[in-house]
């Protein structure tokens, strides 16, 4: 990939994070006034902060990598000797990257509790063990990344290869590390819901769509496995070159976009079954009010259209319509019997009636 299109694809997924993120908040304002609700939305808005951080600084990463080639006269193997020009961009964009992710995984752990708390599903050791594992992995993560190479400023220093331990990116050992770390949360995160699943009655078209948003989540997964398997090759045999950071920003891009799409699917689910219902009631709603008029559907008979409790809602629109048609229909009256008191014509009192 250029330059270019990997700016492209991180502006382009970034745009799309922010705007799911801010329709899932608008979707569950109402359910999320609880103490984990509110922990959900604030770690999922860190983590498009932390996206779009490093977003921010890999153009900074891709715009010394352009000057470089045009340095360069687009000499690939001469520009990949100015990689550690962008070591400091590509550092800070890196802890943007984990930030992201740790504050991803934190707002499921904060969903997973909304659900137990809402289905009475007694998984509390579960989901425990899964904050406790969360918490120590990122802190080992985060120990590791400001410590492993001292000073940090050899992080972006063009002399860090003479020590051992820096740039920390560019060190296998470091490398298996930390994604190690990051595989075992993922495999957690993926493995809580698993719990609850097993004790709900599901409709057939529900599995599916549980299905659906897995697959979604596992996307997320396998960009980590790749990143692991196709970068930690490269920097096991020292290709320390631009096509590297690459793969490593964009796999580290798409586990964590993937990751929050998972994450907001099943609040689009409910937000598009509320609009559904609303415009069935609103339907159905016109139709009873014909037929209360005309005396052949009354409220809960045929011209409403449906009764019980599935469709209550339907019922409660049902009725205001007949009560405002009759409204309407009792003024018109009585200011047309009110214009004959007055003089006025009584034909079309005739007509009205």
């Amino acid at each position: 990939m250029t330059p270019e299109q990997v700016i492209a694809l991180k502006f382009s997924t970034d745009f799309c994070s922010l705007g799911i993120s801010l329709t899932r908040f608008l979707l569950t304002r109402q359910q999320s006034k609880d103490r984990y609700g509110r922990g959900a939305n604030i770690c999922l808005l860190l983590a498009c902060l932390g996206n779009t951080m490093g977003t921010a600084l890999t153009v900074v990463v891709m715009m010394q990598e352009r000057r470089s080639l045009t340095k360069f006269h687009g000499d690939v193997k001469k520009a990949d000797m100015e990689l550690l020009l962008a070591g400091k961009a590509f550092f800070f964009a890196h802890l943007s990257y984990y930030m992201a992710l740790c504050a991803l995984k934190g707002a499921y752990l904060a969903f997973y509790a909304q659900i137990f708390i809402r289905t009475q599903v007694r998984q509390w050791f579960a989901w425990s063990t899964g904050c406790v594992i969360w918490a120590m992995a990122f802190l080992i993560a985060f120990l590791l990344n400001f410590f492993w190479c001292r000073p940090i400023e050899d992080n972006w220093s063009l002399n860090a290869m003479a020590n051992p331990h820096c740039p920390l990116l560019l060190r296998y050992n470091l490398f298996t590390a930390l994604a190690v770390i990051n595989i075992i949360t993922d495999l957690v995160i993926f493995t809580i819901p698993m719990l609850v699943l097993r004790s709900l009655q599901l409709r057939k078209t529900e599995k599916w769509g549980l299905f659906g948003i897995f697959m979604v989540g596992s996307i997320s997964i396998l960009a980590s496995l790749l990143r692991f398997g196709l970068v930690g090759r490269r920097i096991r045999d020292a290709q320390y070159t631009w096509d590297t950071m690459h793969l490593y920003v964009v796999l580290s891009h798409l586990e964590v976009f993937f990751g929050i799409v998972a994450f907001a699917l099943p609040t689009f689910r409910v937000g598009f079954r509320k609009v559904m219902n609303k415009f069935t009631g609103s339907t159905m709603g016109g139709t009873g009010g014909t037929g209360g008029m005309g005396g052949t559907g009354g409220m809960g008979g045929t011209g409403g259209g449906t009764g019980g409790s599935r469709h209550r809602r339907a019922e409660i629109e049902l009725f205001d319509s007949y009560n405002d048609s009759t409204k309407e229909l009792r003024i018109a009256t009585t200011e047309t019997e009110a214009h004959i008191a007055a003089g006025g014509s009584s034909a079309h009192l005739g007509a009205l009636r």
